[in-house]
């Protein structure tokens, strides 16, 4: 019965019902709940000498708690406790239920300890997969701060390139991607749009023609990554308009590090994300591009299963990243404005 008792105490639904297993759980937590605060009452008056006192110890009504006391004695059909004009004296029968109450509501607070420490203090082993760029230049400088604030939680990081359609792994507890899936049996977490621009050495740019109109890049060598390679064009913004343009790739890779390295090298323009490009502009070893044209954003996402009650250890996480990611903090960032680099939003 004591079992029984914390267990209802504590249900909570969190699996598919039909409407007849939802309606009797509901009426089974309603209950719980008045078993549970009937129990409470009947402690506290154990614990008083008198009905107002044990009123005042609950904050609640007089009558609120002598109901409570008729109800309980109606139920048991037994004589709980006496009243007389010493106070209040519970019988031998009321004894034992005391205890019994008292135990319950002990094993409640248990349960209720045991699950917020859970839910506080994730622990085991989140296993994620991630960009290369993404662990290199945010998860390293960003995971021993999370490590201390979740020191029962270890992290097993999987890297691979940065490719539109890398497929999560079911092994993977979160799968973060840079740009968000179009059909996808998984939940998205996304994160700030990432901006970009044109780049390329002031070297390369002093060797070819001037670059005035987006139609001028298909005269250029131009850098794709594996994405760009696979969509034949870059899309480019400036207000209302847009053009597509489809470059002459001289070379294609799967790392933006590696692109950016080609670039510092002059072997042609690549879109980089403003954060990656910004301290190559401050020293002069990039040259913004076309500046009033701007490709795309690019979005950033986490993929996390389905499930209906996400794991504490990847909801930390989430909830860690989510406080960072395209903020001043971000380690992106270096301190500068996270508007620079990101679409942020305005506070509600």
């Amino acid at each position: 019965m004591l079992l029984q008792y914390v267990i209802a105490l504590n249900a909570t639904s969190g699996h598919d019902e039909d409407v007849t297993g939802k309606r009797k759980s509901n009426e089974h937590a309603k209950h719980a709940s008045t078993d549970a605060e009937q129990m409470r009452i009947f402690v506290a008056i154990g614990q008083s000498r008198t009905l107002t006192e044990a009123a005042a110890s609950l904050q609640l009504p007089l009558f609120t708690v002598s109901r409570a006391l008729k109800r309980i004695e109606s139920a048991a059909k037994l004589l709980l406790v006496r009243r007389d004009a010493s106070g209040l004296e519970l019988t031998g029968a009321g004894r034992e239920y005391f205890n019994a109450c008292f135990g319950v509501l002990n094993a409640h607070r248990e349960v209720t300890a045991v699950v917020e420490r859970h839910r506080n203090e994730p622990e085991g082993t989140l296993r994620i997969s991630t960009p290369v760029p993404f662990a290199r230049h945010v998860l390293t400088a960003i995971l021993p701060e999370f490590r201390k604030l979740y020191p029962r939680l270890n992290v097993d990081v999987s890297l691979y390139c940065s490719d539109w359609d890398q497929p999560p792994k079911a092994v993977h507890d979160l799968f973060l991607k840079v740009r968000t899936p179009k059909d996808s049996r998984h939940h998205q977490k996304i994160f700030p749009a990432i901006r970009q621009g044109l780049f390329a050495s002031p070297e390369y740019l002093g060797m070819h023609a001037m670059l005035k109109l987006p139609s001028d890049l298909e005269q250029h060598s131009c850098l794709g990554q594996t994405r760009d390679h696979s969509a034949f064009a870059w899309n480019l913004l400036r207000n209302s308009e847009q053009e597509a343009i489809r470059p002459n790739f001289a070379i294609v890779v799967s790392d933006m590090d590696v692109l950016v390295e080609l670039a510092l090298r002059s072997a042609g323009i690549a879109v980089l994300p403003l954060w990656r490009a910004h301290p190559e502009v401050v020293s002069g070893r990039l040259a913004r591009v076309l500046p009033e044209w701007t490709p795309e954003e690019v979005t950033f996402c986490a993929l996390h299963s389905g499930r209906t009650r996400m794991p504490s250890k990847e909801l930390a996480f989430l909830n860690y990243l989510g406080e960072i990611l395209g903020t001043r903090i971000d380690p992106r960032c270096r301190g500068e404005d996270a508007s620079m680099f990101f679409v942020v939003k305005s506070p509600d």
